[in-house]
Parts: structure tokens; sequence; C-alpha cells
């Protein structure tokens, strides 16, 4: 099992979390850290020093299954063996009575009245740029914790629906760009290639009067997708034992840029 180890911007953060958690007005704090800075760690190093302190259960709250899984996994090596641990979304749902509780907000927005409001002294909610969600609002307006904590790497939403007006204002910010600039990320090379996809104009054309066959003779160019393969594979030669993820707009597109 991983062994986890506070890292210097963990330990600011959690210096203003206690900071937070001890003003009497506040009872949500906001955090926000770029991908891969470790949330969940925090979180976890978070939670083991709520329970020492106030004792109660712990709700973590998140909208994917796999974050779910992924998150109990790391809570189980930070705080250990100590402590219950369960599940409840839509493939499982535990019964019995556990310290910490990872729950889908889907799983939750159905049942959360089965449980009292008072149930959980600490709840933490991942991905919490969600929160103006339907799916979401409900549930974190029922439960009534002594604390909550709300994580997020990307606090702007495209709905300009502010995350600020649930949590207040962050306590703690490391962006992107100082992440990468103190070479705790690792660094990014992002180019543009240009294709011969000329005369867009098509793509105006009103629904229904344009056909996916249409649709898709206009996009997929053989020259072009050749060339895009071949880049990647040119990329790849200069990495050793590369990994490479491809996105594609739909599964018709990756199934046949594959083919290259």
């Amino acid at each position: 099992m991983a062994k986890f180890k506070k890292r210097n911007h963990q330990k600011d953060a959690l210096k203003e979390i206690r900071k937070a958690e001890k003003k009497a007005l506040v009872k949500r704090a906001l955090v926000i850290m770029a991908s891969g800075l470790g949330k969940t760690v925090l979180s976890a190093f978070y939670a083991k020093e709520w329970l020492e302190r106030h004792g109660g259960r712990v709700l973590y709250l998140c909208d994917q299954n796999y974050i779910l899984e992924q998150a109990e996994v790391t809570f189980r090596s930070i705080i250990g063996g100590v402590s219950s641990y369960g599940f409840f979304h839509g493939q499982e749902k535990t019964a019995h009575r556990v310290t910490f509780l990872f729950s889908s907000f889907q799983t939750m927005r159905k049942s959360r009245e089965d449980f009292r409001q008072k149930e959980f002294s600490l709840v933490i909610v991942d991905e919490s740029h969600h929160s103006h969600a339907k799916t979401y609002l409900p549930t974190l307006e029922y439960f009534l914790p002594k604390f909550t904590l709300a994580m997020t790497a990307t606090p702007d939403r495209t709905d300009l629906k502010d995350i600020r007006e649930i949590y207040g204002e962050e306590i703690f910010s490391f962006p992107i760009e100082k992440a990468l600039a103190e070479g705790l990320l690792a660094k990014v090379n992002y180019q543009v290639v240009t294709d011969e996809l000329q005369n867009l104009d098509f793509l105006k054309t009103p629904v229904g009067k344009l056909s996916v066959r249409a649709l898709n003779k206009r996009i997929f160019v053989k020259k072009r997708d050749k060339e895009i393969a071949d880049i990647i594979k040119r990329k790849m030669s200069h990495i050793s034992n590369a990994r490479t993820i491809i996105f594609c707009p739909s599964v018709y597109y990756c199934e046949h840029l594959s083919k290259y």
C-alpha cells in the first residue's frame, strides 16, 4: 500500500483549513488546487486530524464512482484500518454504519433523507465546481455537518455561476501556472498542427439539413488522418515507454483513426 507524505503546499493548505475551522462563523472552506497536486491526499490528512479532534463520521461526495474508489484507497493508506469504510453509489450501498462513507451525488440525491441531517460531522466535496447543479445543491443544503471542505481544480463554471456563493472565497489557491513554475507538475509541450480542411461554413448548416454521412465525408480526410497518426508516432519514438491518449469527437472517429 502506498505511503503518503505531506508536501509543502499540502501543509500550507492544512494550516489554512485549520484557521477556517476555528472561525465561529465559517462552516465551509474552499480549496483550489491544480489537478495532480494531491487534493484527495490533502483531504485524507485533514479528515484524520478532524476525527482525532472531533470524532463523528465523514461523508465524501463526488459525481464519479472511480474517483470515490480511488479516494477510499487513499484514505485507507493514510488513516489505516482502525476506521471503517463504505460506498454509497449505484453499484454498492453499504448498509452498516461506517466511519467514512464515499457517496455519489446521484445516489445521495435520491436517498439523502435516509440519513439524519447531522449524520456526518465532516463533509468533503470533491469536484466542487459542480455544486450549483441540481444533482448537487439540494444534498449540500440538506446535510448540516460541523464543517464542509470543498475542493476543485477548476472553480470557474461555464454558466458563470459562482461556487463562492456556496463556500465563500477560497482559503487556499494553488493554480496550475504556479505548480508548473515550481516544477510540481510535468511540463506541457503544446503544439498546434494545421491541416488542409478548408471552408468550414458547411458546419453552420441547420440541424436536419446535413446528414451524419455527409458530415463524416467532409471531416474525415484520409491524408490528414494519416498525417495525424504519423505525427503521433514520430513524437512517441522520442519518448521511452510512451503511453498516449488520443481524444476524438466520436466513437466512430476513434475507431476510424485507430486503423492508422
